[in-house]
This record gives C-alpha cells, structure tokens and sequence, in this order.
C-alpha cells in the first residue's frame, strides 16, 4: 500500500500548497544558478561573454554613426571601451574569425574614416591606440561589415510589401505532415532569413539545434507534452535556445527568453516563406525533464531552451485549428 494513500485527506490539503511552494521555489533556483554560473553577471573573461561586450559596445556607435545628424567627436568613450574589450580579447587568445569580432573593428575602422573625412584631429591618440588591433585583425571581409549605410526609403517600402499580411494570415500551426524527408536546405534559408530578427545590442544569442534522425526525435518528443497524436509525422525538429552568455545584470535576467522568443516567431514565418510546415511546441517542463535533454541532445547549460519547432512538407490536404483570434478591441488600450 502506498503511503500517500493513507494519508488522510485533510492533511493532504494542507501539505499540498507547501508541495507546490517546494517545486516552485527549486525550480527557480535551478535558473537563478545557471543564470548567475554563466551570465557576466559574476565573470565577463570567457569568449562568449567578452563577444556579447564587444558587440554590445561597438553596436552603439553603428548607431551613432546612423543618426540623421552625426554628432562629430561622438562616443570616444565608447571607442576607448571597445578598444580595450579588443585588446583583452586578442590577449586571451580567442578565434579572430568571429563576425562579430570582424565586425566591431570594421565600425572601429568606420568610425575613424567617418572623422577624418570631417579633418578631425581629436581623435587621433583614440587611433593610435587602435593600430594594433588593426594590424592583428584586417582583411577585406572585415572593411565592409561594420558601421552603417544608406538606403532608399522608397525601395525599403517596396520590399515589404512582399504581402507580408497574407504570409501571416496564411501561417498555421501544420500538426499533419507528408511522408517525405524535409529539405535541409530549406532549413537552412529559414533560419538565415531568421537571423535579421532584432535582439538586445545586437548580440544575437539565439540558436538551432537541428534534430533530424528518426530516433532522435522520438527521444526528445518523449520529454514534450503537446505532440500526442501527430509526433510520429514530424520529419524534423528545431530546437531554439538563447545562449546565457550574452546577458549580464539582474535587469536582464528574462531577456535570453524576450530574444529567443521573438527569433522563434521570425524562424516560424521563415519556414512558411520557404514552404515547409511548422508547429511551435512549447518547452514548459521541471529541471529534471531540463535536464534529461540537454543530456539527450548536448545542449549546453549556458543556454535557454525556448522552445521545439517541429517540421515537415505540407500535404495536399491538411487540416488545422482555426484557433480564433480576440478582437483587437480586446486586447488595445488608449491611454
């Protein structure tokens, strides 16, 4: 006879609460942990972390460096920063091949032109204090990749009107798909079409586990609770994260999931640009169920698993929930 079975009634109402207290409280101590273990909260020195810095600092004087009216002499503080994250970078031996490495040079390299087409002088010891790091890292991939551009505004409009109001309005949550393999190919022009989504100072933290062998996917639609009933159809599985490393400060602590959130959403429009099937599957497990598939899979701790996208070729007839939208008026205030 199990214990809790003679329990009595009465108790089990008043030792429940506590349980459920209990669960809550551990679970979110797993987070804090892993927040506090591999954010730059407590250490900015790793590859990841000091990358987030750089790009963080040299994405605001891209931004500067965009305004309608560019301030001459801006950000040197800034610049002196990203210099220095530069240096320390280069000193701890990190890969020079990163993007966002190439990149901050490259706005380094934008922004001193920027000044010297203006004959400004002031800027020269900031400069100097860069050769360095411009004799380390240069290139031709590096010289266009930073700063900003102008462009058409005309044209900007004429791009989005790609019928972006029937792409959305035709996008379901496909939970019935053909037998055939899906196109790797496609997956990959998706999530390059889903790397434009914006994220906090650009540090891009987003990424995509692609799970594509049969048993690999049954494995981890085993630890998801929203595929009964169509799992089996799947052809592949997208598993989006968001990488801890990129994120510092207690005012950050939920941004992986604001980032990984609004990726997802652009990867799942990206999938039906390309003409694949897609349904998002939440991720809304314990530590333990985590954990077994982080295990699984190899996903790092350092990194928020968002959510399951799973996907497959459209058939020729496929049936979806109408899934019935509220009215704007009950979702938009005036204030």
């Amino acid at each position: 006879m199990r214990f809790k079975s003679l329990v009595p009634t009465r108790v089990k109402r008043l030792i429940s609460p506590l349980i459920k207290i209990v669960r809550v409280i551990i679970n979110h101590v797993y987070d804090v942990r892993r927040y506090l273990k591999h954010s730059a909260e407590l250490n900015d020195n790793s590859e990841l972390k000091l990358e987030a810095k750089i790009t963080e600092t040299y994405h605001v004087l891209e931004k500067g460096l965009g305004m309608i009216e560019v301030k001459q002499g801006f950000g040197q503080g800034k610049v002196s920063i990203l210099i220095d994250l530069l240096k320390r970078y280069i000193k701890e031996g990190y890969s020079l091949d990163r993007s966002q490495i190439k990149a901050a040079v490259s706005t380094l390299n934008a922004y001193f032109d920027y000044h010297a087409q203006l004959n400004d002088h002031n800027i020269n010891k900031l400069k100097e204090k860069a050769e360095d790091i411009f004799k380390t890292i240069r290139g031709e991939d590096v010289l266009e990749i930073g700063g900003s551009y102008t462009l058409n505004g005309e044209e900007i409009v004429r791009k989005a009107k790609g019928d972006f109001k029937e792409l959305a309005f035709s996008r379901h949550s496909i939970r019935n798909f053909s037998p055939e393999d899906v196109d790797l190919d496609k997956i990959k022009e998706a999530i390059n079409i889903a790397l434009k989504t914006p994220s906090v100072c650009n540090r891009q933290s987003s990424r995509v586990y692609i799970v594509n062998q049969k048993e690999n996917i049954r494995k981890i639609l085993a630890l998801q609770n929203g595929n009964r009933g169509f799992g089996h159809t799947i052809k592949c599985v997208l598993i989006v994260t968001s990488d801890l490393n990129a994120f510092k400060g207690v005012g950050e602590r939920n941004q992986g999931f604001i980032d990984g959130g609004m990726f997802a959403m652009s990867l799942l429009y990206a999938l039906h640009y390309v003409g694949l099937g897609a349904c998002p599957l939440n991720w809304c497990v314990s530590r333990r169920k985590d954990q077994a598939l982080r295990k699984q899979v190899k996903i790092r701790d350092s990194e928020n698993i968002i959510m399951f996208i799973g996907v497959g070729n459209i058939p020729e007839k496929v049936n979806v929930a109408k899934s019935y939208r509220k009215p704007i008026e009950e979702i938009t205030y005036y204030l």
